[in-house]
């Protein structure tokens, strides 16, 4: 009886210390899948700073691509806008040929007309900055200011002096304006669509940061999910094991 006594009890002491073994891998097992998980999470919460920085830094520049694209557009129109202005002022001037006397009216008119066009035209240079401009727009851009200089020169001349020999001289210089802008416009165009370029590649890399910080947004709540259930069970189980009864010694015999 005896024996089979002592042999349970050794039974059940190779039960309790498999069962203690099994209970500390567990936990050993659990606390490195939370040193995993919070590694892992480290790691994607730096991932995700440097995207949301880099994502920043690219939608600054998606805004200054578009910008910029905006900003050529507008001033490809405000020049066929110009040509149509002038062009308009080209009719009312008689021509060599027809050697027509312009009238006070007429005159009032074309001075009007240009007094708009000078208005308008700082407005519009400082909407396409020269730094942000190929060489071949920023030459012609001087070429037009070098023959708006000309036609004023003209028109003032044309204001004091209201003759056919006035007449032709403001028609030449806005004959020549009209060439000079509308190769500005042929170059702008390509400015534009050089501009445009780029304004859809600077979108296309946003967008594709834009993706990648929300997946790390996911990951990043998807581990510390993680992370607290693994911390949560862990906290559990030592609770357990703190509140278990202090096992029972021997019986001294007497």
């Amino acid at each position: 009886m005896d024996k089979r006594r002592k042999c349970n009890n050794k039974v059940s002491t190779c039960l309790g210390i498999d069962t203690d073994n099994k209970v500390k891998k567990h936990d050993l097992e659990a606390e490195k899948r939370l040193k995993k998980v919070e590694k892992d999470y480290i790691h994607a919460s730096q991932k995700y700073t440097e995207a949301t920085l880099q994502r920043w830094n690219l939608r600054c520049e998606r805004e200054r691509a578009i910008n910029l694209c905006c900003s050529a557009e507008n001033f490809k129109n405000y020049c066929n806008q110009l040509v149509e202005k002038l062009q308009k002022i080209l009719d009312k001037l008689p021509t060599s040929e027809t050697k027509e006397v312009i009238d006070h009216g007429v005159q009032s008119s074309i001075f009007s007309d240009f007094r708009k066009i000078n208005g308008e035209a700082p407005y519009y240079q400082r909407k396409l900055p020269r730094i942000n401009s190929r060489k071949a727009v920023n030459d012609l851009r001087k070429e037009v200011r070098k023959k708006k200089t000309c036609r004023d020169k003209a028109v003032s001349n044309f204001a004091s002096v209201c003759n056919p020999t006035s007449h032709d001289s403001l028609r030449k210089s806005v004959e020549q304006e009209i060439v000079v802008v509308k190769k500005l416009i042929r170059e702008i165009q390509k400015d534009f669509e050089e501009k445009l370029h780029i304004e859809q590649y600077a979108i296309n890399v946003y967008e594709c940061i834009e993706r990648k910080v929300k997946h790390l947004e996911v990951k990043k709540e998807h581990l510390s999910g993680q992370r607290d259930i693994l911390r949560l069970n862990i906290s559990k189980r030592n609770t357990i094991v703190t509140d278990l009864p202090p096992k029972r010694g021997k019986k001294k015999t007497s």
